[in-house]
């Protein structure tokens, strides 16, 4: 599979990139190859027991341009294809390197080989320094031109766009004195960095006698900081307390980017307007806490309930329904108010359940009622003795117990009491 990372400036891709590569060396035996023209990944290797190869004119490290593998090229002519490349080859290093293109010679020029439709040429200044215009005079023959091409700095993590140009033909002017030289020149916003380049981005074989850059005073790009500066405002007024902690930390890191882009002096509309989606987006992202307001009335009015009021296995329900909801309420920084609603509700029906097995005692009351307008004339003592003693029972039980097995004990017994008060009444008639 194929894959790029792709982010703001300060998101974690270089980060991620490296976190990958961990996983697959310590995860797989994947042979894994990486092209660090920056140096970043030189400790990452050694650490993992990789080799590291050097690849420059000083080191001990070398390419053999001669050599040639089995099915080499793709014209069927392996002899012709490395003959052309070789002779390409020497052509770049014919006095046609980088520094060609700003020696402020148009008697040297920077080339590239036939194949070669972008390019880049990169300029790194002591300190910074502020641009806004180029030129750029290059070899134009009928297969050497430059069709579109940008003008990039390094924000000290990335590559950043600063500029992009189409080029039509009718802005190429005819340089004086050089052979196939045509210039033309670009404005831009102003850019403020220690590292510039040019990035040809659409070409074939560009060949180069000067790159070029100015600072014109006069030339004042003018940016629109309006809307970065309300979502700025916007963003300033988020309570940390209302989100959870992933969204708003993520968040205030790219606010932190767009207070930077804004606080800029030179900066580019491209740049303010990137800046001003990524905080939007940020903003739209952002996920509300829940408000635990509620829930801990619920449980506020909940907490006198006793258990020995009710059936066990609905009381097991609501506990458990009950201890959720308290659960949930002790750390908010990632709970959504969807997630405590859904939980409240499931403790509003447990207890709902709990209301509908709430029956004996009336049954009860009803046994003691009858009990009481009982009449024991013609009742042998025996059972006139254990009626009253069944009857303090129950009045007892009623009055002070909460226990189903004491209730419906009670009941039984008074039921029966009365059943023998009946009997012995007709027996006595």
């Amino acid at each position: 599979p194929n894959a790029f990372q792709l982010g703001v400036p300060g998101s974690g891709k270089s980060f991620l990139t490296k976190e990958q590569i961990i996983f697959i060396a310590l995860a797989t035996k994947d042979d894994i190859i990486i092209c660090d023209p920056e140096a970043e990944y030189s400790s990452l290797v050694k650490e993992l027991g990789g080799e590291v190869i050097t690849i420059a004119a000083g080191s001990s490290n070398h390419i053999n341009a001669l050599d040639m593998n089995e099915g080499y090229g793709d014209s069927g002519n392996p002899v012709g294809d490395k003959s052309q490349f070789v002779m390409s080859l020497f052509e770049q290093l014919d006095n046609r390197d980088g520094i060609k293109a700003i020696d402020k010679s148009l008697t040297t020029r920077w080339a590239t080989t036939n194949d070669i439709t972008s390019a880049t040429l990169e300029l790194t200044f002591d300190e910074e320094v502020s641009v806004n215009q180029t030129r750029i005079v290059e070899y134009k023959a009928a297969n050497n031109y430059i069709t579109s091409y940008n003008i990039e700095y390094w924000d000290g993590q990335n590559w950043v766009v600063g500029s992009s140009h189409n080029v039509d033909n009718s802005e190429k002017t005819v340089v004086a004195g050089i052979t196939n030289g045509y210039e033309f020149s670009s404005n831009f916003d102003t850019i403020t960095a220690s590292k510039i380049r040019l990035n040809i981005t659409n070409a074939s074989r560009p060949s180069i006698f000067e790159f070029e850059l100015f600072y014109n005073e006069n030339e004042v790009a003018i940016v629109n900081k309006d809307e970065l500066e309300k979502v700025i405002n916007d963003a300033n007024e988020c309570n940390q307390d209302n989100y959870t902690v992933t969204t708003y930390n993520s968040m205030v890191e790219i606010l932190k980017y767009a207070k930077e882009i804004f606080n800029t002096d030179y900066i580019t509309q491209l740049q303010i307007d990137e800046a001003t989606n990524a905080l939007n987006e940020a903003l739209n992202d952002l996920l509300e806490r829940a408000d635990i307001t509620e829930a801990q009335a619920l449980l506020e009015n909940y907490k006198d309930l006793n258990s020995q009021s009710y059936s066990e296995a609905s009381w097991q329900s609501f506990e458990e329904a009950r201890q959720n909801v308290s659960d949930a309420i002790k750390d908010t920084s990632e709970l959504l108010q969807e997630q405590l609603d859904e939980l409240c509700n499931k403790l509003v029906e447990a207890y709902k359940a709990l209301e509908t097995s709430i029956n004996n005692k009336l049954a009860l009351a009803t046994a003691i009622e009858m009990a009481e307008s009982a009449s024991l004339e013609n009742v042998v003592p025996v059972v006139i003795e254990e009626f009253n003693a069944a009857l303090a029972n129950a009045r007892e039980v009623y009055a002070n117990s909460t226990n189903q097995n004491e209730i419906d004990e009670a009941f039984d017994r008074l039921a029966s009491v009365m059943h023998m008060l009946e009997f012995y009444k007709g027996r006595s008639r």
